[in-house]
Formats: C-alpha cells, sequence, structure tokens
C-alpha cells in the first residue's frame, strides 16, 4: 500500500507539474524542438516598417461614446486639446527631434496653419500623411511662451511593437513611504513574417501549422497561456522581456502571472498560399508595488497625481511603441470602476512619451495618470473641528475671573495636552517632510493659541495685584474676550488662503476661492 501512494505521488507531480500538460501535443512539440534549433537569438531579424512622418506623435484620449466592442469599425480616440483646442505632443519618434520638441509641448500651428481650427482627420494628414521630405515650420508653445521650430519630414525604418497596458486597481497609497500598489495588465507582441525565412517560422510550419491542401488554407493549433518561464526555457524570442516599470519597488512573483501565446495566421500580404504569419504574444497580469512622487503641500485639501510609467529598454532608435486604441477605450471604464477609499477619482489618462532617466539614454515610455482628490471630511470633522472646539473651550478661560489663575491654567494646560494628542495622529500619516502642509500650519497656530490664555492668565493676574494696573488687565480681558477666537479662525483662513495660492494645481477644487489669482 505504501508503494502505491508513492507511485500515485509520482504520477501527480509527473503530470500536474509538467508546463506543457494543458497543451496540445503539436504546442509541445514546437516548444521542445526549439530547444534544438540552430539559430541565433542575439541577431534574430526583427519585423520592422518604414515609416514617414514628421518625427512625434501627438496624446489622445478615448471618445466617450464609442464602445470598446466598436472600436475597430469607427474612431474610437481624439488628439487630446488643450482649453483653446490646441493639441499636445506626445512621444518623440526620432532622434532629430529630441533637442528641439518635448513631450507636453503643445502645438500652435504647422507652416502657419492654426491647429486649434483644423479636425482630427486633417491635423493627422499634416503630420502622418507627408509625401515626401520637406521642412516644416512649427510654432509650439512650452512654459507659456511661444517658441518657433523647423522641423524635417523623415522617413526611418523601426520594429513597430503594439503594447497594451491596462490598470485595474489601485491597492494601496503609502504616502509615508511615497508608494503605490496596483494590479494592472500588460502585454505586447511581436509578429514574423514566412519571406523572413527565419528558421523559428519555418519551425512553426512544420509544427503547429499545415497548409490544408482540400480547403486552401492555413490550419494551425493555437498555444494560449504558455508559462512564461517555460518558453523562456525553451528559447522562445519574447518581447515582453523588455518592458519594466520605471520606479518599480517591488514585484511579487506570486501575485504576477506571466503567460505568452504562439500563434499562427495565414498571411495576406503575399500570394503564396502557405505562407504565414507568426505571432508571439506576452501578457503578464499581478499587483506590483513602485515609487510616486507626493506633493503635501495643501494636505489635507491637497490633489494627487499617480503615475504608472512603463518603459520599454529596447533601442529607441529601433522600436517604435504605441498602445492599442482599446488602452485609450478602457479609460473610460476605469474612470467608472476605479474606488480608492478616501480619494476621488478625477481623471485618468493614458500619456506617450521619452523617459531620458537611465543614464541620458533615451527609451519609449507609456504611462497612465490618475488624477485623486482627497475626501478632506475626515480630516475637517474629525482633525480640524475638534481642534478648533479645544482652542474655544481654552480660550474660555478668559471668562473666568483674574483671581482664578489656577482653574485659567489647568484649562489651557489640558487643551495643550490634547493637541499634541493630535498632533501624533498627523504624524503617523505623513513621512518626514522638509516643508510644512496646511495641517502643520494648522497645527502650530493652534499651539501658539492654545498656550496665549496661559500667558494672559499669568499676566493678569500679576498686575491685577496692582490697582494702577487693573485698567490694563481689563481691556486685556476686554479683548482677550472680543478677539481671541476670531483672530484664530481668521488666522487659519489666511493660512489656507496663502498655501493653496502657492500650489493651486495641488489642491481640491472645493478651495478655488480661496486661490489668489
Amino acid at each position: 500500500m505504501k508503494i502505491f501512494k508513492i507511485f500515485l505521488t509520482f504520477l501527480f507531480i509527473l503530470f500536474f507539474n509538467n508546463p506543457s500538460y494543458s497543451m496540445d501535443n503539436r504546442c509541445y512539440e514546437f516548444l521542445e524542438g526549439l530547444k534544438y534549433l540552430k539559430y541565433n537569438k542575439d541577431i534574430t531579424i526583427q519585423p520592422v516598417v518604414e515609416i514617414l512622418d514628421l518625427g512625434f506623435d501627438l496624446e489622445n484620449d478615448p471618445v466617450q461614446s464609442v464602445d470598446i466592442l466598436r472600436c475597430g469599425e469607427e474612431d474610437c480616440i481624439k488628439y487630446r486639446r488643450t482649453f483653446n483646442n490646441y493639441p499636445i505632443i506626445g512621444s518623440i519618434t526620432t532622434r532629430e527631434n529630441i533637442n528641439k520638441l518635448k513631450n507636453k509641448d503643445i502645438l500652435i500651428s504647422i507652416d502657419g496653419k492654426d491647429l486649434s481650427k483644423l479636425n482630427n482627420k486633417e491635423i493627422s494628414e499634416i503630420i502622418n500623411q507627408v509625401n515626401s521630405i520637406k521642412e516644416y515650420n512649427l510654432v509650439i508653445q512650452r512654459n507659456k511662451k511661444k517658441i518657433k521650430v523647423k522641423v524635417k519630414s523623415q522617413e526611418y525604418v523601426k520594429e513597430h511593437r503594439p503594447l497594451s497596458f491596462v490598470l485595474n486597481s489601485i491597492n494601496e497609497i503609502n504616502l509615508k513611504n511615497s508608494t503605490i500598489k496596483f494590479s494592472g495588465y500588460l502585454g505586447s507582441d511581436r509578429q514574423y513574417y514566412d519571406n523572413m525565412d527565419w528558421e523559428i517560422v519555418q519551425h512553426a510550419k512544420n509544427t503547429i501549422a499545415y497548409f490544408d491542401e482540400n480547403d486552401q488554407i492555413i490550419r494551425s493549433v493555437n498555444c494560449p497561456e504558455i508559462p512564461y518561464d517555460y518558453a523562456k526555457e525553451n528559447r522562445l524570442p519574447i518581447s515582453g522581456e523588455t518592458l519594466a516599470f520605471a520606479d518599480l519597488i517591488s514585484e511579487d512573483k506570486d501575485k504576477v502571472y506571466e503567460t505568452v501565446g504562439v500563434y499562427v495566421y495565414d498571411d495576406d500580404d503575399t500570394e503564396e498560399r502557405d505562407d504565414i504569419l507568426l505571432s508571439v504574444e506576452y501578457s503578464a497580469e499581478g499587483e506590483w508595488e513602485i515609487k510616486n512622487k507626493f506633493n503635501l503641500v495643501a494636505f489635507p485639501f491637497d490633489r494627487q497625481k499617480i503615475i504608472i510609467s512603463l518603459v520599454d529598454t529596447e533601442s529607441f532608435d529601433e522600436v517604435l511603441v504605441s498602445p492599442y486604441n482599446t488602452n485609450y477605450v478602457l479609460l473610460n471604464y476605469t474612470k467608472q470602476n476605479l474606488k480608492i477609499p478616501g480619494w476621488d477619482i478625477i481623471d485618468v489618462k493614458y500619456n506617450t512619451g521619452n523617459n531620458f532617466d537611465f543614464g541620458g539614454i533615451i527609451f519609449n515610455e507609456n504611462s497612465i495618470e490618475v488624477d485623486i482628490e482627497r475626501q478632506s471630511f475626515y480630516y475637517i470633522f474629525k482633525i480640524i473641528f475638534p481642534i478648533a472646539l479645544i482652542l474655544i473651550i481654552c480660550w474660555s478661560s478668559v471668562w473666568l475671573h483674574p483671581k482664578e489663575v489656577e482653574a485659567k491654567l489647568t484649562i489651557s494646560i489640558v487643551c495643550l495636552l490634547s493637541l499634541i494628542a493630535y498632533n501624533f495622529v498627523i504624524d503617523n500619516e505623513l513621512p518626514k517632510l522638509e516643508y510644512l502642509t496646511i495641517m502643520d500650519w494648522i497645527i502650530l497656530a493652534s499651539y501658539l493659541y492654545a498656550a496665549a490664555p496661559n500667558m494672559l492668565a499669568i499676566y493678569a493676574f500679576q498686575i491685577n495685584k496692582k490697582t494702577k494696573y487693573r485698567k490694563i488687565s481689563k481691556n486685556v480681558e476686554m479683548i482677550s474676550k472680543k478677539y481671541g477666537v476670531s483672530s484664530y479662525i481668521l488666522l487659519i483662513l489666511i493660512i489656507v488662503i496663502i498655501n493653496v495660492s502657492i500650489v493651486p494645481e495641488n489642491t481640491i477644487d472645493a478651495l478655488s476661492w480661496a486661490m489668489i489669482r
């Protein structure tokens, strides 16, 4: 019986730990055959396309009314526009334009044509459908200044790499460590043509694809969800190997599921009946943790940007990375369904650009930008309002007779200790900052105003002993009663107005009244 149990255990390990157990036999034959296939992986010929344009792309946004299922049938994206209807430059695609143009430049005109008056199709024809190499005069706006730039239409060859990059959820925002945990999906695919005469394509024709003489079509076996490690072990070239999060802190392998899919299609671009197109698709879904910069000057009335940047570490000069249109359309779904406790979702954008953070080397970058606004009612009603109430109680001591100095001191000291306790609550949520937030200023002002009745009580008690100073003592009491609490409230308003005006873009819309323009 013991031997039988050992035998069953061996069978379980053999079948259920073999990564190919759920695949078709042809897929297994294709992958295992790669181990012995003679080809140099480092010099494989990548599929490339010839491009003729002005050397830059424009930022895009989804069309709200178009469903993702109809994305291929009609326009589902549009150029992102400024308030004045000008398009915005996204990624720079040629090295010649790196020093001339920058991501987020506002494109005012091309050869004197005002782009705010042109529709998307007309702008696209100017940028992407140039017929010959010529020089164009551009007017761009950068840092609120208009700049004239000359660029040439250029013809270049790159591998066009489509990218899938979708945000599923934001699981944790840690302000103290400046980190974000999020769940998402990313994928990339590379397509190899039969006419490239590459050994792997020929190997695919001998294993997972064949030409059906009766129906005169290519028939094939799909090989989806191949475990990433198994595909890599068998030397399958995977485009996803070059994708990386720019600010990645950690990746929990138990929460990231990577797979590879191999598919064969009939190549419609040739007249040969048995020419195939081999597609190798990479996908990863899971949870990642990244660094994120937070500006907390306006805390707890702040707006923040969460930027999740995905970089393709392949050479900028050899690869053109561009997102699928569905990436943009899925933003509509993300905006509706993304929930972050304690925050309101203001906007979700998909951006394209270039990354220069790796020693001056240029990489293609795609990012998802989430604008969030803090729900401040918690801090107003559970921290700011109780602090104000403590200050009112503290200043109520000025209504006691100057001789009741012990009672006055007891009240003010208890109030001061209560404020210190609230300070610990805030410190647990925020990192050690080199600047003061709105909440810090409020608490600092509260300390001063909590200590003031204490000082006034001692002062009034001392001068009240002498008859000639009793009039001064009464004046001090009158001013304290009249302006104590009201001056505190006025000071808090001044603190809010000043801080909001320093970073208006980082403050919730509810405080727009406090912005000094």
